[in-house]
């Protein structure tokens, strides 16, 4: 699936950060007091009920790459996903852990397709693959308080990058699935990320949430691939988080 161009996820980007401000201002306007009928037993009970500090989260997310100059037609895809827990430290503050993983593809570059040992692959049959995973710490910021709240922040992780290359054996003619020589390499590193978001309660305890994440993360293949080479990107991430106690 072709990923959108990093300027458009950028245009995306700005422009859910402006709808995520109309929120918060129209959810704080929304809270000012006015006159009104006593509210029934049955909504009392719902407003008093305690949503719990704790809370765990997951869902899949989009992947747009950020592109590196020496690389050719990376793409990203559906199949990456973010999840962990959370703790409502403060009304307006929570602190998460969160697991990332994503992947992209990529045309193999020449100096890897001169790694793979001459005569044991068929030409043409090299593909290449990078993979991150990690363990990333984040600090949200809620605006306001009501059933559809935005939110935004940052935090950083570690996070394991790796390169693969995989190829076909000349005598495979039917069913080949990677039987040629490989080339591999793995980084593991610091990485950054900045996130903005909302909340939309459907009861006091489970939350559907939707997010863009942008991670600023740098990895190190050494003669594989010269250079630092980008492994971070934009996530657009939908999820469920429910709290517990």
């Amino acid at each position: 699936m072709k990923m959108p161009r990093k300027s458009n996820i950028n245009a995306a980007a700005l422009t859910l950060a402006c709808a995520l401000g109309a929120l918060g201002a129209r959810t704080v306007q929304a809270q000012a007091p006015v006159p009104s009928a006593p509210p029934t037993a049955a909504v009392l009970a719902t407003a008093t009920e305690d949503p719990g500090k704790f809370y765990a989260f997951g869902g899949f997310a989009a992947f747009g790459p950020e592109k590196n100059s020496g690389l050719q037609n990376e793409r990203g895809s559906l199949a990456n996903f973010i999840a962990g827990a959370g703790y409502r430290a403060w009304p307006s503050w929570s602190v998460e852990l969160n697991l990332v993983f994503d992947n992209r593809r990529l045309d193999t570059p020449s100096g890897v397709v001169a790694q793979l040992p001459a005569g044991t692959f068929q030409p043409g049959s090299a593909k290449s693959f990078m993979a991150t995973s990690g363990l990333a710490a984040s600090a949200r910021y809620h605006f306001g308080e009501g059933r559809l709240v935005p939110y935004a922040g940052g935090g950083m992780g570690v996070y394991r990058t790796a390169f693969l290359t995989t190829s076909e054996a000349p005598s495979c003619t039917n069913n080949c699935s990677d039987t040629g020589p490989r080339v591999t390499g793995r980084s593991t590193d610091l990485g950054y990320h900045a996130m903005a978001g909302a909340d939309y309660s459907v009861t006091a305890k489970d939350r559907i949430s939707a997010e863009l994440r942008y991670l600023k993360l740098d990895a190190d293949f050494g003669s594989i691939l010269p250079g630092k080479v980008s492994a971070g990107g934009m996530f657009l991430w939908v999820g469920y988080r429910r709290a517990f106690f």
